[in-house]
């Protein structure tokens, strides 16, 4: 369900974005994410509402000087897997791939071994959904303040 509601919320977003900020925007459960001029994200053509199931954390960075909206989720009994598929997950400037970890190089089918909790994320720039180690278990905090937001 939560990569689901991810899926729309992205997809919706194609073409908006919010004010540069230095992280992560929480994401309320029910909570309209409103777009335009005058909205939380102006890259937003529409305004979004989206319902995280229980126990899920969602963020989102609006960013309208890339034109790129982030949004990432994690789940409170979280998700500790000893590894991580690399996934490019975002763009630079220069249209370079970001990966999920800095250990990632672009070779095919490449893994990470290392035991944490993670989170997912995605970006309107393209790539794919992406599990990234969160640093700590899965709290507000520990999302918006990941290294994908900044």
């Amino acid at each position: 369900m939560k990569k689901i509601a991810f899926a729309i919320f992205v997809s919706m977003g194609l073409g908006t974005s919010f004010s540069a900020v230095a992280a992560g925007e929480t994401i309320t459960s029910g909570e309209e994410i409103t777009g335009g001029v005058d909205g939380n994200c102006v890259l937003l053509a529409d305004d979004v509402r989206l319902n995280l199931s229980n126990g899920v954390s969602g963020a989102y960075m609006c960013d309208e000087g890339t034109t790129t909206i982030k949004v990432g989720t994690c789940h409170a009994a979280g998700s500790r897997t000893a590894s991580i598929s690399c996934a490019v997950v975002d763009h630079d400037e220069d249209n370079n791939p970001i990966y999920n970890n800095e250990g990632c190089d672009g070779t095919p089918n490449q893994t990470i071994n290392e035991p944490d909790y993670r989170g997912y994320f995605a970006s309107t720039t393209g790539g794919a959904v992406g599990g990234i180690y969160l640093g700590g278990n899965c709290t507000q905090d520990t999302l918006n303040g990941n290294w994908y937001f900044n």
